[in-house]
């Protein structure tokens, strides 16, 4: 019986990796997109700027709607790590806005059931949960993550994300997943076009697999970006996030 559980979760599980999200009307490929990539990731794939110079090369996976998806193995893990390119036709606040507004997050990230910030320790770190649902037969993760953000206006933000134990975290709602490191850099190239970088590398623990968790994760970050370019369109993002707008007014990036 368990091992039928485990093998119609794995079926369950693969069947979800193959869905894919509606996007908006693709960017083209552009010139601004891949010549902003020069240094960083380059045609093949490579090592961030910051990152240290033995650091493995990004492989190319995917370019689809103007998003670029890579992966890397990382050592001494066994899960890979993931990383996505992509230009959103918004400002760079706007951006912004949608990535910190965690309460809508159920609105465009996959499987996000419930979302809040359990402190704001200052304006640039916070103690935050998350909820993210489970197909049928496999237990539902939760997180408990530090969120970081580096504000560089007018140009650039960035979101550095990792858990933590704190014993401000609920109780969890099945397993307690971990998240290595997550981040998400937004760069200004025009007053309403936004460059997104993000990256993850997390383990949802409990007995899965680790070939399956590395190919459902697969498509997380192609689904991230263009559910962003989806999300930032709404209409309601400022009216219904005063204290998110006025946080990203004090720190240099006005809506």
């Amino acid at each position: 019986m368990h091992l039928l559980r485990a093998r119609l979760a794995i079926l369950l599980l693969l069947l979800s990796c193959g869905s894919s999200s509606t996007a908006l009307p693709p960017v083209a490929p552009g010139a601004d997109l891949r010549a902003s990539q020069q240094g960083e990731t380059g045609a093949g794939g490579g090592a961030s700027p910051n990152e240290a110079p033995n650091a493995p090369l990004w492989e190319k996976i995917r370019e689809e709607d103007g998003i670029l998806v890579f992966r890397r193995e990382v050592e001494g893990s066994p899960v890979v790590a993931f990383r996505g390119e992509g230009v959103i036709n918004a400002p760079i606040a706007r951006v912004a806005l949608v990535q910190m507004n965690l309460e809508r997050g159920p609105e465009w990230i996959e499987r996000m059931k419930e979302a809040r910030v359990l402190e704001a320790r200052s304006d640039t770190d916070f103690l935050t949960y998350s909820h993210i649902g489970a197909p049928p037969l496999v237990s539902d993760r939760d997180f408990v993550n530090q969120v970081h953000i580096e504000y560089d206006p007018p140009n650039r933000i960035k979101f550095n994300i990792h858990s933590v134990e704190d014993p401000k975290g609920p109780p969890t709602v099945g397993v307690r997943g971990q998240l290595i490191h997550s981040s998400f850099e937004l760069t200004a190239l025009a007053p309403d076009r936004t460059r997104v970088v993000c990256e993850i590398h997390a383990d949802p623990k409990g007995s899965l697999p680790k070939w399956v968790v590395n190919q459902f994760q697969k498509g997380w970050a192609f689904k991230t970006i263009s559910r962003m370019r989806q999300q930032v369109q709404k209409g309601d993002l400022i009216e219904r996030a005063p204290q998110i707008r006025d946080l990203l007014a004090r720190n240099g990036f006005p809506l």
